[in-house]
């Protein structure tokens, strides 16, 4: 897959596919516009994993803030990309963008 080919909704789900990148996003955003701290993300190693990393487990933040968070994320991606459909183009931009100095 190339970086401007959507992505799969199940590939976004999954825990050893996009998951660990998008609360990885979603984290950073809750932080920036709530300023409170960490979901408690555990994240291991797995080379067999799509990105490198498997999500097993979040520790200090609750189902539904984690879920306004990802969602909050995906709608920025999408407002900025002036898309309805998600790339991992739209991902690294927002990144970049969002990345602390």
């Amino acid at each position: 897959m190339d970086a401007h080919h959507p992505i799969a909704p199940h590939l976004l789900a999954r825990p050893d596919g996009l998951m660990p990148v998008l609360l990885r996003m979603a984290e950073e955003l809750w932080r920036r516009d709530c300023g409170s701290g960490l979901f408690g993300l555990v994240l291991i190693a797995d080379p067999e994993a799509w990105t490198g990393y498997r999500v097993t487990r979040i520790h200090h933040a609750t189902a539904s803030i984690v879920l306004t968070a990802i969602d909050a994320v995906i709608e920025e991606v999408l407002d900025m990309a002036g898309h309805t459909r998600l790339s991992l183009a739209h991902f690294e931009a927002w990144t970049q963008i969002n990345a602390r100095p």
